[in-house]
């Protein structure tokens, strides 16, 4: 604390040196509290909560970061909703804080990501912040088209409860989809109206990263929503009411479990920013797009010794050819690798 920057006078106060400090006295009281055996104060709001965590950082406080994260987690604070979420993650990124880049980047998935949504929080983001949050939200939503696929499969899948609908065989999906590598009469074997519901979602889904992303607690709805479509009546399809009535239950509450694992595994990815050295981020290779990478620019854990070891065979071209300009340099290695800067 005593090394930071100081005014020239040396102010004094009974003799003691004068220090200032940009945390106000709310933040700076709070992170006392944490230090000292005396009642903690933790601030009331999630964003002031994220100013302490920030204060603790700064002054290197690692353990009192640590109790302030264990002290927030055993209260229940509200967390950040609509426009509020962004600016989280804004103040997050900025500060580094790698937990907290997870939990506000999963709290955004619920809304857009557009300008209208963003509003005036959008210049709280640096260029970085925002491709991040971009990715985050790419790999999320690849991550739900494939959970969501695997409930295409009527054979090996935990869909394979339904087959046996009389009506399905006589219906076509106005959806024009894929299916993924299975047997033939996938189509012919599940009921057209549930393949309906995950089809219509994967496809908006590859067309629009930027709309939020399916809570899980909502395709329990579509899904009934579908139900009562298909059947409105106990005469409009028996089969399919009496498998909703033994194994309707079952089957939601799965497919929830697994769509929200498929949200809450992504926020790994921003461990893979403690994982570049700051020499790295210094010379421009934090981010090393490979062709199989463009299209999802956040590895995962067990590709940044890869990703690394790329950086520092080309750092030395990216000093050659001053490469500091926030740009992205295509071919700037023999290997055709393109890599943010």
């Amino acid at each position: 604390m005593f090394s930071l920057p100081q005014p020239s006078n040396d102010e004094t106060i009974d003799g003691l040196p004068f220090v200032r400090l940009s945390e106000d006295a709310e933040i700076v009281r709070a992170l006392i509290t944490v230090m000292y055996p005396i009642p903690t104060e933790i601030p009331t709001s999630y964003e002031r909560v994220l100013a302490l965590l920030a204060a603790a950082q700064k002054y290197d406080m690692s353990a009192v970061q640590s109790s302030i994260r264990a002290e927030v987690g055993r209260r229940d604070l509200p967390v950040p909703t609509g426009a509020r979420t962004f600016r989280a993650f804004a103040i997050a990124f900025s500060n580094n804080l790698t937990p907290e880049m997870g939990a506000t980047a999963r709290l955004t998935l619920d809304y857009p990501l557009t300008f209208e949504t963003l509003g005036d929080k959008l210049r709280l983001f640096s260029g970085s912040a925002l491709r991040e949050l971009a990715g985050f939200r790419k790999t999320c939503r690849n991550n739900i088209v494939s959970c969501l696929e695997t409930f295409l499969d009527a054979h090996k899948g935990p869909s394979n409860i339904w087959v046996g609908c009389p009506s399905c065989r006589s219906q076509s999906s106005p959806f024009k989809f894929a299916d993924p590598p299975s047997n033939d009469n996938n189509k012919q074997t599940l009921p057209q109206w549930l393949r309906d519901v995950f089809t219509q979602e994967i496809e908006e889904l590859k067309q629009y990263f930027t709309r939020s992303i399916i809570k899980p607690s909502s395709i329990r709805e579509k899904y009934l929503a579908a139900l009562m479509r298909h059947s409105p009546t106990l005469n409009g399809c028996p089969t399919c009411l009496m498998v909703h009535a033994h194994k309707g239950e079952i089957y939601c509450a799965g497919l929830e479990q697994k769509l929200t694992h498929a949200r809450n595994q992504v926020s790994d990815v921003f461990i893979y920013r403690d994982s570049v050295s700051e020499h790295e981020r210094s010379i421009g290779t934090g981010f090393l797009l490979t062709e199989e990478l463009t299209q999802d620019p956040f590895p995962r854990t067990a590709d940044c010794e890869m990703l690394l070891s790329k950086g520092k065979e080309i750092s030395g071209t990216l000093r050659s050819i001053g490469a500091h300009d926030g740009t992205l340099i295509r071919d700037a290695h023999q290997n055709g690798c393109g890599i943010y800067i």
